[in-house]
């Protein structure tokens, strides 16, 4: 088991923006004062992760591989990490919102030089020396609009109000499943009294979301947060994605998940983490079997009308 930590140094809270309060810093543990303790329902027990990324633990972006084969899952574990566009503006996005403190220590905002001249190289190589993420000028921009939108988004802003009030952006979990034997871990966006918050980038918030859920398995992500919180103790029975457009209007959806949701979520989680424990035993991971046969779906016999 990890190291457990109490604290109990006194309010720890500074105002940092008119919407975002908190104390933690970029590469340490989530501090919290005695009081916040004991307003996480109860319990004033949390891991301590020195780096979440980095720690062995299952996460479900990594278990939601086991979908294809164990052999897609295990290929996905020992791949190492590359950042891709779409994936830094998700993550300067989550930061601008939920954490805005931690945008100017991390990242940086790369303008455009023309590094075939003395002076663009050395403007490039300022930028590179100032050891943080850099960004392109049109990601940027691209993140602030839909951060933005976020915060102008009267039910968005409202829950991630309601989590930073209460201290609870950016939680990070880690238990032992004894049912399953396997270390599993979370980061949770954030939590108010009534719901898990997850803010998701998107090219589509409207209905066509609804194929996004499934498609990326948000369902089962819903399933092992609600799994997460109970490790703690915890109890939420909705599930809240804040879906937010990568293009103009940058359009805001609000979309909820019940318990009837997450249970449909579990099963599939829970086959994941038996179909894992399995491959554990036997030290084999195996790919596509047997023989499957392709039927005419409906929706191509609709195309050829």
């Amino acid at each position: 088991m990890p190291e457990l930590l109490f604290f109990s140094t006194g309010s720890l809270l500074a105002t940092f923006d008119p919407f975002y309060s908190s104390a933690r810093k970029p590469g340490f543990p989530r501090l919290f004062s005695f009081y916040d303790l004991h307003r996480l329902d109860g319990y004033a027990i949390f891991p301590f992760m020195s780096n979440y990324y980095s720690d062995p633990a299952i996460s479900h972006s990594m278990l939601k591989h086991m979908a294809k084969s164990p052999a897609h899952f295990k290929a996905e574990l020992e791949r190492p990490n590359v950042q891709t566009d779409a994936m830094l503006l998700g993550s300067l996005v989550h930061a601008m919102v939920l954490e805005p403190h931690v945008v100017e220590p991390n990242y940086l905002r790369a303008e455009k030089v023309d590094r075939r001249t003395k002076e663009g190289k050395a403007q490039w190589a300022a930028m590179q020396s100032e050891d943080k993420t850099l960004v392109k000028a049109e990601v940027w921009e691209t993140a602030e609009r839909m951060a933005e939108s976020v915060l102008d988004c009267g039910v968005a802003s409202s829950l991630v109000m309601e989590a930073v009030a209460m201290n609870k952006i950016e939680v990070e979990f880690k238990w032992n499943d004894n049912r399953f034997g396997v270390e599993r871990k979370s980061k949770v966006d954030g939590i108010t009294d009534h719901t898990i918050v997850d803010l998701k980038t998107t090219t589509d918030a409207t209905r066509g979301f609804d194929r996004s859920i499934v498609k990326y398995w948000y369902h089962t992500q819903a399933a092992y947060y609600r799994d997460a919180l109970a490790s703690a103790g915890m109890s939420r029975s909705l599930f809240t994605i804040i879906a937010v457009e990568k293009t103009p209007p940058y359009a805001v959806a609000i979309v909820r998940m019940d318990d009837d949701v997450m249970d449909w979520g579990k099963e599939i989680v829970d086959n994941w983490l038996d179909q894992l424990r399995s491959c554990k035993a036997s030290q084999r991971y195996p790919s596509f079997t047997g023989v499957r046969y392709f039927n005419k779906p409906a929706w191509a016999e609709e195309r050829n009308d």
